[in-house]
């Protein structure tokens, strides 16, 4: 079921609308931070780490989210979240 998951955003959003709604997806309700790696993603997303970093540092660069070492802040939920559906 995790791979029909992963491979749901995979095949049917931009790449970046992936990493967005895999973001959000994992991010709690009312909660603004999430830990997981680059290459937890990655692998989630069937992408390589490298790929997914320079996917966050787009989203990061769009003022959405911070990125630390293994966690990421989102700043801006609704418009992440509004990102992602409309890449799809």
């Amino acid at each position: 079921q995790a791979i029909i998951h992963s491979n749901r955003y995979y095949f049917c959003n931009t790449r970046r609308g992936c990493v967005a709604k895999l973001i959000v997806d994992r991010c709690e309700p009312g909660k603004a931070e999430i830990k997981i790696t680059h290459e937890e993603i990655a692998n989630s997303l069937a992408s390589t780490r490298v790929v997914i970093s320079r996917e966050l540092e787009t989203l990061a660069e769009m003022g959405f989210i911070e990125t630390h070492r293994g966690r990421i802040r989102i700043i801006d939920r609704n418009g992440l979240e509004t990102f992602a559906m409309k890449n799809r």
